[in-house]
């Protein structure tokens, strides 16, 4: 059985803790170059969109594109109930150009076309992006905006929640804790039995690259299961991670 220690460095955030078995899965995408359903094939699967370009696995990283189309979930089972809450974490750089109302490239889901925690990459200018949540649109209606504007190739972490009992979806960006400031969405539907994370390729965000995504039933379940990230971030600088 792994066991994972997580020692936070800073301010004595917490101790040292055992991963639960509510981690659903770590995702370092450490496979070959090349269509990520193929070379991750029996993990990730296409649930919408049509080739040829499907979302790439590049040096150990995913890379997304507006202009191609088919996107790709990976699943976890049993499902989550109707009352509960499910997050994500991950590693993101966006690049490229987006438009003014931009689009979603990351969310959770369940085994059929409900996405929830939909994220969004939108322009502001040359060099910076709005990110934003929202439970259910894919336009900026209903989104809520991170107060502060993202530089462009740059990484962050960013972490998601989407709570069935409530239809509310939450992100943070460079988290040290659940308690860190979020942003939260207008409220969507509820009961949703979400059992898997997804990587979205449609017009409107310019380029995405995800590393590192941890799902869980817990903030600390899905942001504490893969490496810490190498970005200079509050969130890489607060942790250790052991295994």
């Amino acid at each position: 059985m792994r066991k994972t220690v997580i020692t936070l460095l800073a301010l004595g955030l917490f101790a040292a803790t055992t991963a639960s078995a509510a981690s659903f899965w770590g995702e370092t995408f450490t496979y070959a170059n090349g269509d990520l359903t193929t070379v991750a094939t029996g993990i990730w699967f296409t649930h919408s969109g049509t080739p040829p370009t499907d979302v790439q696995v590049l040096a150990g990283e995913a890379v997304l594109t507006s202009t191609n189309a088919p996107d790709d979930n990976r699943q976890f089972s049993p499902a989550r109930g109707a009352t509960d809450a499910t997050y994500a974490c991950f590693k993101l750089k966006i690049s490229g150009t987006q438009t003014a109302s931009g689009t979603y490239f990351a969310h959770l889901m369940n085994t059929g076309t409900f996405f929830g925690a939909r994220v969004f990459a939108m322009l502001n200018d040359a060099t910076t992006y709005k990110l934003g949540i929202s439970t259910t649109s894919t336009t900026p209606v209903g989104t809520a905006i991170w107060p502060t504007m993202l530089t462009k190739g740059v990484y962050y972490n960013v972490a998601i929640k989407y709570d069935a009992a409530t239809g509310i979806s939450t992100m943070w960006v460079d988290p040290g804790t659940e308690a860190s400031p979020s942003v939260v969405s207008l409220v969507g539907p509820t009961g949703t039995l979400i059992s898997g994370f997804a990587l979205r390729q449609s017009a409107g965000y310019g380029v995405a690259t995800i590393d590192d995504v941890g799902v869980g039933a817990t903030f600390e379940d899905a942001c504490y299961v893969v490496p810490t990230p190498t970005s200079s971030s509050t969130w890489g600088k607060l942790k250790s991670l052991y295994r």
